[in-house]
């Protein structure tokens, strides 16, 4: 298939998605992460200062609020021009997906298994009509990814080209990271792969290489972490990930202690307050979200204090962080962002405090799977059935996708760079997701979709030409082909 098609079945897919969004704007905005986002964009503009009633901000990165930005002083303050955008970006990554996958396997036509296989990806289909940062983040993401590989794969002789490539990898991770912060955990995957798989080019190549791509990435990020150092006295990309921690350190005592989540967040609240001798007022109706992000110093002493927590209920913190890490791995999409973007408003669901997919998930582990199925659909299915069939339609297409990729990863446990590439790039994801897995942010799992593609192309390719995976034939615990 050519690959101007499979950009024309990206687009279209995307754009059919897209249009409830493009006829009612509203639908597109998260509660909460969408307006922030936007407000902080409208600032950028108006006021030139990466801020919210005039406080500098410091729980998310630049980039994302600067591209709306961008997009806002081209084109108007339109939010629908920011969705076609991310359409436009989402449906280009299938050439990235192309080219990584070619790069990798040097075979065009697993590269089109790959990019069709990402064409018709469910997550990233759902993720380009609400304005959150997930799509921009994987289009950098996987072009740091494919400027690595091209990097990687450069011969000792063109010494020049591999140190470019280097640099620019190391440019769109800094970039990727001050999207969203989890990216930098890229530099040390890719660091690790240069000196250690890479081992039939000279040191010296590998070293330089190392060197410059984690120059780009500190280069690219120290004026944003200068800002905070001088603005809040701390080196840091964002205080999101101290939050998560406060949220989750909220979500342990609740069970543990068998407490509502707000009166935990009062908990938290009252305890730092206490510890720390804050001159802030607490009240009894505070949110503890809108707290962290007008008091960021006190929301990273509050970080100090839920790490203490999690440390003191270890047993407690533990199985929430698996059960968060086993959600982000959950095959379907939110039903909540089906109907939010199809039908608009949602309904709320008794019952399930942490959303419906956690509490499914949990009555599933039980084996209560006549109340996992209520609690799943209830009357969805009857006042909803072309949202619940194309709920169920994702849900097919994502668990095909994971069968495929572990055929795919096991056909390339012989390439040392693809396989410790995905190995490390999924269990990086997975293990840092796990903090706030807890919430069902499927959304987590987007910046490993790519990846998961180009394995499910190895995959689909031996199914296709008859090759599959057969065990007990050979020696004991061999596996043979059929």
């Amino acid at each position: 298939m050519k690959l101007s098609s499979l950009f024309f079945i990206a687009l279209i897919l995307r754009l059919l998605f897209a249009i409830p969004v493009l006829r009612h704007p509203e639908r597109c905005y998260v509660p909460g992460d969408s307006e922030r986002y936007e407000r902080l964009a409208v600032n950028i503009l108006t006021s030139k200062r990466f801020s919210i009633d005039d406080e500098p901000y410091f729980l998310r990165p630049p980039v994302y609020p600067t591209f709306i930005a961008v997009l806002y002083w081209l084109f108007g303050f339109d939010v629908r021009f920011v969705v076609l955008a991310q359409v436009v970006i989402s449906a280009l990554t299938t050439f990235v997906v192309f080219s990584l996958t070619r790069k990798l396997f040097s075979d065009s036509a697993t590269a089109s298994f790959g990019a069709l296989i990402f064409a018709i990806n469910p997550l990233s289909i759902a993720m380009c009509a609400v304005m959150m940062s997930e799509t921009l983040f994987v289009a950098l993401t996987s072009l740091s990814l494919l400027f690595f590989v091209s990097a990687f794969n450069q011969p000792s002789r063109n010494y020049a080209l591999a140190i470019a490539h280097s640099i620019a990898c190391g440019i769109l991770i800094g970039v990727a990271t001050l999207c969203r912060s989890v990216a930098i955990g890229l530099a040390p995957v890719f660091l690790l792969l240069l000196f250690f798989v890479r081992r039939g080019s000279p040191l010296k190549m590998r070293f330089s290489q190392s060197l410059v791509l984690a120059l780009a990435i500190f280069v690219t990020i120290l004026p944003w972490l200068s800002r905070n150092r001088i603005l809040l006295g701390e080196w840091l990309i964002d205080s999101n990930a101290h939050v998560s921690l406060v949220f989750f350190a909220s979500k342990v005592l609740s069970e543990r202690y068998n407490m509502t989540t707000s009166d935990a967040d009062r908990l938290l609240l009252k305890l730092a307050s206490q510890k720390f001798g804050w001159q802030t007022q607490i009240g009894s109706d505070v949110n503890l979200h809108i707290f962290c992000e007008r008091h960021p110093k006190e929301a990273l002493q509050l970080a100090s204090l839920a790490r203490q927590v999690i440390m003191s209920e270890v047993k407690q913190s533990l199985q929430r962080y698996l059960q968060g890490c086993i959600l982000m791995w959950v095959p379907f999409i939110s039903y909540s962002t089906w109907l939010g973007v199809l039908c608009g408003k949602v309904p709320e669901v008794k019952g399930a405090g942490d959303g419906v997919s956690a509490t499914m998930l949990k009555l599933l582990l039980r084996l209560k799977l006549g109340e996992a199925f209520k609690l799943a659909f209830g009357e969805r299915i009857l006042r909803y059935p072309l949202v619940s069939f194309l709920w169920l339609m994702t849900v097919a297409i994502e668990l095909l996708v994971y069968v495929l990729s572990l055929v795919g990863l096991f056909y390339t446990r012989d390439d040392a760079l693809t396989f410790w590439l995905a190995i490390l790039l999924l269990s990086y994801f997975s293990l840092t997701g796990g903090v706030v897995g807890h919430f069902n942010l499927s959304r987590l799992r987007m910046p490993l979709e790519p990846l998961l593609c180009l394995l499910a192309s190895i995959g689909l390719k031996r199914f296709l030409s008859g090759e599959v995976i057969c065990f007990g034939g050979g020696g004991k615990g061999e596996a043979k082909r059929c």
